[in-house]
């Protein structure tokens, strides 16, 4: 027995090895199955099925058209085969032998990261990919058609290949498009007003459909293939900007303040805006609009953020306002749908809020509720009866104790204290003055009668003496200041009684004075 057992030790050992060297092919199908085990599964047609595994990815398979799909807006109810698992997808894979995806089959499948195309694929319905999450979407060159809002309010979509020169796009901004704001009349029920924002790019053939869209409807857009050059200009008298499309990053140098002259260039796809040191001012409607936006770094330059700096910047999830940053404008923050966490050093820095403005005429057609106008992260609705609009903040402000950020913050949202206030330590000069006295005496010669005026000032206590002597004018002036008589003026008990002597002594040298001026007349007249 024990000669048997080391005769097969060797032939073990060999089959472990082959096994190794198999590969996955050889192992167990249980095993292989475990890392993408199906959760899921069910028919789409007759000829078409889908299934779900444990990664997250669905997969429609088999062949023919996809049928379409209804969706309720009012009940926010979805009808398609796999809506129960919606927030479970992870990646759409559409196999080959299927035509189209069909209208609404993705809608508010926000986990949706990355979708897979085969070249079957013909059509994208209405709504298909509405308002899912991933950032990079390629159609391959089979697509002939995109039906209205496929792409609709795709916040996190900042590259779309279509590559068919020639596919139909349905007109309007909504096919494309990060987000949409409206207005509708209550009465009537009709929107009056509505507004699409796209911050990525659209990728495409020169001279294609896609360029052609995205020129009607002002989004970026790059040839398939193609390096672009940087783009530069002047933005201040002593500034500068530069935009790099390949890392979307805008950098604007220099000194004093900005102007937003880069909005001019159409330039969309920020995903980083970095301002240098010197740089005084964030512009109004500087980066309004830039969906894709995702950091801004602001030096210690700069002392204001102006109206509309950052609105509608979903992608921005934190900013820090810097220490000198004196005043943050209405609307600077508004809509950013992503913003968690907004920190203002300056404890005294004055925040636009249109509930408690410092100008009571800027909002007199609306009463804002809820949340401040300067920050805030979505827009929740308005009464047109009683001209209302209300907005939310759901992140957080940091800043200071019993700095405005507290206040504001203690009004509509959570506030994370930084602590006391940095101590700032002032030096005061003192400048002492010191006044001196001037005793003047003018003798005037004349042929008629002599004047004797002798006046003495002490503080606010004046006495004056005439009386008429001889034929000459002689005046005499004694002031007595507080900077020689430290105890003048006084007040209280013991300022009155110190007041009175001085007075005292006053008639005692103005008695004095008279007396003596009475002895020299007397002598005249002997």
């Amino acid at each position: 027995m024990m000669h048997m057992k080391r005769n097969r030790l060797p032939a073990l050992l060999s089959a472990a090895i082959l096994m190794l060297g198999a590969g996955a092919a050889a192992l167990p199908a249980s095993l292989t199955a475990f890392a993408d085990e199906t959760i899921a599964s069910g028919s789409v047609t007759d000829s078409m099925q889908w299934s779900l595994d444990s990664n997250g990815v669905l997969t429609v398979a088999g062949s023919g058209i996809m049928p379409a799909f209804s969706y309720s807006y009012q009940k926010y109810r979805y009808e398609t085969p796999w809506a129960d698992h919606k927030d479970a997808i992870r990646s759409v894979v559409i196999a080959d032998g299927v035509a189209n995806v069909s209208d609404f089959a993705f809608i508010h499948c926000s986990s949706v990261q990355t979708v897979q195309l085969s070249d079957t694929v013909r059509e994208i319905g209405m709504h298909a990919f509405s308002r899912i999450g991933a950032e990079e979407i390629v159609l391959p060159e089979s697509v002939e058609k995109i039906n209205p809002s496929a792409f609709f309010c795709c916040e996190n979509l900042s590259k779309i290949t279509i590559t068919n020169p020639a596919c139909s796009i349905a007109q309007g901004e909504g096919t494309i498009c990060n987000s949409y704001f409206s207005d509708m009349d209550e009465d009537t029920g009709e929107i009056v007003w509505e507004s699409y924002r796209f911050g990525g790019t659209i990728f495409g053939a020169e001279d294609s459909t896609a360029q052609k869209y995205a020129a009607k409807c002002h989004y970026a857009f790059r040839v398939i293939g193609s390096v672009p050059d940087p783009i530069a200009g002047s933005c201040g008298e002593q500034a500068e900007y530069l935009f790099d499309p390949d890392t979307e990053v805008l950098t604007v140098t220099g000194t004093g303040a900005i102007t937003a002259e880069w909005k001019k260039q159409n330039i969309r796809t920020v995903k980083q805006v970095i301002l240098s040191d010197g740089i005084s001012n964030v512009p109004d409607s500087a980066f309004s609009q830039y969906a894709m936006l995702k950091e801004a770094v602001l030096p210690e330059s700069i002392t204001e953020i102006g109206y509309d700096a950052f609105r509608d910047c979903a992608q921005l999830e934190q900013i820090v306002i810097p220490e000198q940053v004196s005043r943050i404008q209405d609307g600077a923050f508004s809509n950013c749908a992503g913003l968690q966490k907004i920190t203002i050093l300056n404890p005294a820095c004055r925040i636009a809020d249109a509930c408690d403005t410092d100008d009571p005429d800027a909002y007199s057609e609306y009463v804002y509720v809820g949340h401040g106008s300067a920050i805030n992260s979505r827009f929740v609705g308005q009464t047109m009866e009683e001209l209302t609009l209300e907005w939310r903040f759901d992140g957080v402000i940091c800043g200071y104790s019993g700095s405005t950020a507290e206040a504001y913050a203690m009004n509509y949202c959570k506030f994370e204290s930084l602590g006391d206030a940095p101590f700032t330590e002032t030096t005061t000069t003192t400048t002492t003055t010191t006044a001196n006295t001037t005793t003047t005496t003018t003798t005037a010669a004349t042929t008629t009668t002599e004047i004797t005026t002798t006046t003495i000032t002490a503080t606010a206590v004046t006495t004056t003496v005439t009386n008429i002597t001889t034929p000459a004018i002689t005046t005499t002036t004694i002031t007595t200041t507080a900077a020689e008589h430290h105890d003048l003026p006084q007040t209280g008990t013991a300022g009155r009684k110190n007041n009175a002597l001085a007075a005292m002594c006053l008639l005692l040298i103005a008695g004095g004075a008279l007396m003596t001026a009475s002895v020299r007349g007397s002598r005249k007249e002997s």
